[in-house]
């Protein structure tokens, strides 16, 4: 036999099993959703479902990130710009406290003498 009548030989034996192979899983599959099984989807079906639930993400992610940057733009922080006003005195304050060795009082309502009870 030559090579060429071999090649052609292996090559319709290979195609007559894939063949025989693909017509048995169908068969089988047929029976099984017949007989109630259900299949999810394929490997193809499902990759192609992560990848377009992974690009859409990337489009939210963008806007995500807009909406970051506005929602830092828009919240400040409320400072009391009347306290504190006329109280700094360069240190003299504090100073002359500590030469009348009278130790000062930051947190008064902290400090207060808890009542005991009788």
């Amino acid at each position: 036999m030559s090579l060429s009548d071999a090649y052609q030989t292996a090559v319709a034996q290979f195609h007559a099993l894939r063949s025989e192979h693909h017509i048995a899983t169908n068969v089988a599959a047929m029976e099984a959703q017949d007989l109630g099984s259900t299949f999810g989807p394929s490997e193809i079906e499902a990759n192609y479902a992560a990848e377009t639930n992974n690009l859409s993400s990337w489009e939210r992610k963008k806007e995500l990130d807009e909406g970051a940057i506005a929602a830092r733009k828009r919240w400040r922080a409320v400072v009391d710009k009347v306290h504190g006003v006329n109280q700094w005195t360069k240190g003299e304050e504090y100073t002359r406290l500590w030469r009348e060795s009278i130790r000062p009082n930051y947190m008064p309502s902290l400090t207060t003498p808890v009542q005991s009870v009788s």
